[in-house]
């Protein structure tokens, strides 16, 4: 299929890799392959008892809710999705919390809304940021704004505590005279993630001092993506300070797997592109079809095809590290447009898989700009002993976005001769074919998933492709420990305990450094 994701992995077969390293077809049949296929007929009930109340109350229970496919394409607009089971219309709300998304979007762009500002950390802005970088100019913010299709700026803080990120921003909006013009939306779902609330409590009093605001008035500058409920300090605040609008962070749905929720498709909606024929609610809609898209890639080939991406690479990543001793796992994303989506895949790795003494050391690298930096480190070092790496790209370029290199320079040199008459979308793609050859002549096992093309329908495709990877990897490493009456699980996959170290001993010192 043209349109599918493609998964090549002969390069882990080849004989140039040292036969210690080297991976055979058996590496893929008996316990492990057995697994995989129970892994997937586990998936494929869950989603076919997503279809009634309990079985979303499992997925929610087992925090597998990000696995919900929120929206169904064929419900008309405005349909209320009625069960049994749902009490409180919590179970049947992500059909209408997605509808929310795109109202909200879509009052937002009426608005004309100048300036979109995200404050978030870890999940809830890196997802925002992998779905949003990889779907608009990568020169957005300096567009005009008819060039950006009436899409506003987008601006990204609060993730971490840098005072000049925050302040030159804040007084550049100012200077600009764009204050009024300008929507924060403050992602956090206990509301008290320290870097996002400072970054919200500056803005808030920026916001009242440059712009006189009365007690109140703040909150109508903010949207606020959060729990809903009283454990959340938004939405307490909410109640005294009405926000512009209020958003969900799902629940069953850790922040790294949130890229489908309100969370991540407010900010994909905002920044749809008129010009080229987008709207909010197209941009939603097509980032479900991505979904639907890798599920179908997921359930309707075997767990051991060679072409089921999510459970080769999950396969390809225990074999590694368990039978062939590999401890370092690089990503190369060749498609500098593709980087947040990179980091988002080491985020996911990382505390999902990693946290338990399990994994192998994860990295993501954009290449070929740092195939002169860490990967002569890999290539030059002990890259065949130690890594397995992971290439990601997209095989389809804009036609109108790729320039050719022009012919008759005047400089002599295969450096130049190689290229002339070539768009640089084929000499990027030489480039990672080349650094695959030269991983494969040193011996380093590697592999590649590319996409068709960097759409909004692909990118969603490729997040969900591996956040399901990390599933699937965290089941076949065990990961999971039964632990209710009913006899589900809390699949530690999901669970997010090791940041909560670093939190307390900063509240610790800045307790002391106020004398408390």
């Amino acid at each position: 299929m043209n349109n599918a994701i493609e998964i090549r992995q002969d390069n882990l077969y080849s004989a140039k890799i040292n036969s210690d390293s080297r991976f055979t077809p058996e590496d893929k049949t008996g316990d492990i392959a057995e697994k995989a296929l129970e892994i997937q007929r586990r998936f494929a009930d869950e989603f076919r008892n997503a279809a009634n109340g309990k079985g979303r109350l499992h997925l929610k229970k087992v925090l597998r809710g990000w696995t919900l496919p929120w929206i169904d394409l064929e419900i008309p607009e405005g349909t209320v999705i009625s069960d049994p089971l749902d009490k409180d219309g919590k179970l049947a709300d992500q059909n209408k919390n997605i509808q929310e998304v795109i109202r909200v979007a879509g009052k937002v762009r009426a608005e004309k809304t100048e300036v979109w500002v995200n404050l978030g950390i870890g999940g809830s802005d890196l997802t925002t940021q992998a779905l949003v970088w990889s779907t608009i100019n990568s020169r957005h913010n300096s567009l005009p704004k008819e060039d950006r299709g009436g899409a506003p700026e987008i601006y990204f803080i609060g993730n971490d505590f840098s005072p000049e990120k925050v302040s030159d921003l804040l007084e550049s909006l100012h200077q600009r005279n764009l204050l009024t013009k300008t929507k924060f939306n403050v992602i956090s779902k206990s509301g008290g993630t320290q870097e996002t609330l400072a970054a919200f409590l500056i803005t808030r009093e920026f916001l009242i001092k440059k712009l006189n605001l009365k007690p109140g008035e703040a909150g109508k500058f903010f949207v606020a993506t959060t729990g809903m409920n009283d454990k959340s300090l938004l939405f307490q605040l909410n109640k005294r300070e009405p926000f512009y609008a209020m958003l969900p962070v799902p629940d069953g749905t850790g922040g790294r797997f949130s890229a489908f929720s309100p969370v991540g498709l407010l900010a994909l909606a905002v920044t749809a592109n008129e010009k080229l024929g987008e709207s909010p609610k197209s941009r939603v809609y097509d980032a479900m079809k991505g979904i639907k898209d890798a599920i179908s890639g997921m359930l309707d080939q075997p767990a051991d095809s060679p072409e089921n991406a999510v459970f080769q690479s999950a396969m390809n990543q225990v074999i590694a590290e368990i039978r062939k001793k590999k401890t370092f796992l690089i990503m190369i994303v060749y498609d500098p447009l593709l980087k947040q989506v990179g980091e988002l895949a080491q985020q996911l790795y990382s505390e999902s898989v990693q946290k338990f003494a399990q994994g192998m050391d994860f990295v993501s690298i954009v290449g070929s700009e740092k195939m002169h930096s860490i990967w002569n480190g890999a290539a030059e070092g002990t890259g065949a002993m130690r890594d397995l790496v992971l290439f990601v790209g997209s095989k389809k370029t804009d036609p109108k976005r790729d320039p050719v290199i022009p012919k008759g320079s005047g400089i002599a040199g295969k450096e130049v001769e190689s290229m002339e008459g070539l768009t640089l979308s084929k000499v990027q793609q030489a480039s990672m074919e080349g650094v695959m050859r030269d991983a494969t002549e040193r011996g380093i096992l590697n592999y590649a998933i590319m996409i068709p093309e960097r759409s909004v329908r692909e990118v969603s495709r490729l997040i969900y492709l591996f956040q399901s990877i990390v599933a699937a990897e965290g089941k076949l490493r065990g990961l999971e420990k039964e632990q209710f009456a009913d006899g589900t699980y809390k699949d530690f996959t999901y669970l997010q305990d090791g940041v909560e170290g670093y939190k307390i001993q900063t509240r610790e010192i800045l307790q002391k450094l106020k004398g408390v």
